[in-house]
């Protein structure tokens, strides 16, 4: 090889080793780097002196298209119950977004009990206990009640029903932030009569043990677009002892010229009966908010593809009928 065929592939050799170090077999960067997969990070179980027991899950949301949490809870039968929540929106910064999800339960024998929660290969648990109901003593204090509703008020008897109606005082709603604009549902058992513009389809029953179930539905064709709502009963529970807990899950879905916002609404109810057919109580409430469109008002006007996420309370009322 001559000097020149040798000083020509040394050129050659360091033009190739310069594009080597910013070629990528793996395509263009990302502009962000992605997330890894949802995981569970912690269960938090409390329980009132009444026997209503709450369980908070905090989790880290990653970019998988569904996640899907399942939790295994003790009944009050002794076998073991299931709680699915699959939330539908990942992460979409590139970075874990920290999530919170809950749900209520009746739970009246004394014991010890565990609560196990998963999402995908992650678990998380906690432990919780039933006290027994204090001896009879005339100096001892009272328990405490859990809620704002006088004692006194308590029905001797109750039931049974067979339905009953449900109504949230939207107007007395609190939430933690001012970018999320809480829209008044459709809700389980109000009959709200179809008009020109809304038609509605609905339902609420009581079966013999205690178990509510409902539905409502509802859609609308206006000018400006559509808009579809459904708000179903995924756990719901009487007891003979006043005691009232539901979990409300509501999907609101606007369509505008400019695009959709997609609603998804978590309420979850405690409380108890104030006469023989009226309970009433307050609601924690957590909501997401997803738009494609700057004009979506329950996105609280943000910017064009964002995602809100916020909480708050809401008085409740559900009256039941024989």
């Amino acid at each position: 090889m001559s000097a020149l065929q040798l000083r020509l592939a040394c050129i050659a050799f360091l033009v190739i080793s310069s594009l080597g170090c910013h070629l990528s077999l793996n395509g263009p960067e990302d502009k962000y780097p992605r997330s890894g997969p949802s995981t569970v990070t912690k269960v938090e179980v409390t329980a009132s002196p009444a026997g209503g027991v709450h369980v908070a899950i905090d989790y880290t949301r990653g970019s998988d298209a569904e996640a899907t949490l399942s939790c295994t809870y003790p009944g009050e039968d002794g076998n073991s119950r299931q709680y699915t929540y699959t939330d539908k929106h990942p992460s979409e910064s590139g970075e874990d977004a920290y999530r919170r999800d809950a749900f209520d339960f009746v739970l009246k024998k004394p014991g010890t009990y565990q609560v196990d929660c998963q999402l995908g290969s992650s678990t998380a648990g906690a432990s919780f206990t039933i006290a027994p109901p204090p001896a009879d003593n005339p100096s001892a204090p009272s328990n405490p009640v859990s809620n704002t509703v006088p004692s006194d008020s308590q029905p001797a008897t109750l039931g049974p029903f067979t339905s009953g109606q449900m109504w949230f005082e939207f107007a007395q709603a609190t939430s933690r932030g001012p970018n999320f604009q809480l829209l008044q549902s459709c809700l389980p058992g109000l009959h709200i009569a179809n008009t020109a513009a809304w038609t509605y389809s609905d339902f609420f029953k009581v079966a013999a043990d205690g178990t509510l179930t409902g539905e409502c539905t509802a859609n609308a064709t206006q000018p400006d677009g559509t808009q579809q709502v459904t708000s179903k009963l995924t756990q719901g529970q009487w007891t003979a002892d006043s005691q009232v807990t539901f979990r409300l899950e509501t999907s609101h879905v606007v369509t505008l010229k400019g695009g959709a916002a997609y609603i998804d609404l978590v309420w979850i109810g405690t409380g108890q009966f104030t006469d023989s057919t009226t309970a009433l109580g307050t609601a924690t409430w957590t909501g997401t908010c997803q738009t494609s469109s700057y004009d979506a008002a329950p996105c609280g006007k943000a910017e064009w593809g964002s995602y809100v996420e916020d909480g708050g309370t809401i008085p409740w009322t559900i009256t039941f009928t024989p």
